[in-house]
């Protein structure tokens, strides 16, 4: 388990390192209109009172067919090195586990989870595959999930840059390759700043 510091230290490196460097959100929203804007159109918005709070209403705008979804973009090349919640982590092991997937190189745990049986298999898989695992204190899921653009995270993985490595040809958007390395740079130094912080089994002992 690691310090309430160290946690805290990881989240906020995994924020301004990774998330805010390169736009990577979890808010499907926030994707969208991303999305949106690198199409070279915007969707305007009116903003009305109801006494409440405020609302959002949107008026839809025209725009080249599928422009959002053939642009690759830094953000999809670190979602494609970072998965986040149980059911995609899980399944991310178990591929790796059985060599139809790349193999992790960190995963991060939510200690606050209830009930704690949720995440209980993931660190059997991580131990059996020798993946570094890391459970944060706290409330870690919470604090996950907002430095992510989320609710909540319960885990997250993390994949070698070779699981990305064909992010660059997938779109019609060519990303410059000085671009692509600074962004798995900044995700393998991160990763590597975590392992410094998983206990070894004699600092456990």
């Amino acid at each position: 388990v690691a310090s309430t510091d160290d946690k805290d230290i990881l989240i906020e490196r995994l924020q301004k390192e990774v998330v805010d460097k390169f736009e990577f959100t979890l808010s499907k929203r926030r994707q969208r209109d991303t999305s949106i804007m690198l199409g070279g159109k915007t969707d305007i918005v009116s903003e009305v009172n109801d006494g409440k709070g405020r609302k959002r209403k949107r008026r839809k705008v025209s725009r080249p067919p599928a422009a959002a979804s053939t642009e690759m973009t830094l953000a999809d090349i670190v979602k494609r090195r970072l998965i986040a919640g149980t059911n995609q982590c899980t399944r991310a092991l178990e591929a790796s586990s059985t060599s139809t997937g790349p193999r992790p190189s960190l995963v991060l745990l939510s200690r606050d989870v209830r009930p704690p049986t949720i995440l209980a298999h993931i660190p059997v898989l991580c131990k059996r595959m020798g993946i570094p695992a890391l459970v944060l204190p706290g409330r870690a899921s919470s604090e996950l999930g907002k430095a992510l653009g989320g609710k909540s995270v319960a885990v997250a993985v993390f994949l070698p840059s070779t699981a990305a490595a064909d992010a660059v040809t997938d779109g019609q958007q060519q990303l410059s390759e000085d671009d692509v390395r600074e962004c798995h740079r900044r995700i393998d130094s991160y990763v590597k700043f975590a392992h410094s912080k998983v206990p070894t089994n004699k600092a456990a002992s």
